[in-house]
């Protein structure tokens, strides 16, 4: 990797996590920002901070919901004879299968897992032992796949958890708990 390049990343991994200073620090080792005179005090006026809500160990926040709804098939009557009792009576009644996701947070890797991440699967964990059907979705780069150490580490079952990993350069792991209630 290229040592600017580098230098960019580390910063802009910095700046994701609201830490200008050493957003700042890193960024004017860059030769660009040498070349360009830019000083830490330029790079603290013209960056814009950005509030980073983080709550409250005791608060539960419930993530929003997603429901789909699937229509149930409409039932179609055919001329019969006398002898063969309508078709209405020979279809079951169709159930609706309603699935839903639900959001449960995410993360960055970019320096492994870290403890925000280790909290999210926790809850994942409690969601998948209280609803037996339900999947853990997992979406985010191929690093991302550290999280199942830990997941077996819990007792949850690899069949339980869908993977997306892709090779873009986004260190944020998603998760998502899939229902179908019935």
């Amino acid at each position: 990797m290229d040592k600017n390049c580098a230098i960019l990343e580390t910063a802009r991994s910095f700046a994701n996590f609201g830490s200008d200073i050493a957003y700042c620090k890193t960024m004017l080792t860059d030769k660009f920002a040498i070349q360009a005179g830019v000083t830490m005090q330029d790079c603290l006026q013209t960056r814009k901070v950005v509030p980073v809500l983080v709550p409250q160990p005791a608060q539960v926040i419930q993530p929003p919901q997603v429901i789909v709804n699937i229509p149930a098939p409409v039932p179609v009557s055919v001329p019969v004879q006398e002898l063969i009792p309508p078709v209405q009576e020979l279809i079951p009644p169709v159930q609706e299968d309603t699935s839903r996701i639900t959001e449960l947070g995410n993360c960055n890797i970019y320096n492994g897992i870290s403890n925000v991440c280790k909290r999210i699967v926790d809850n994942a964990i409690l969601a998948l032992q209280q609803n037996p059907s339900a999947q853990l979705v997992l979406m985010g780069p191929h690093q991302g796949a550290e999280i199942l150490n830990y997941l077996h580490s819990r007792g949850v079952s690899s069949a339980r958890v869908r993977m997306s990993f892709d090779d873009e350069q986004n260190w944020i792991l998603s998760f998502e708990l899939f229902t179908i209630n019935q």
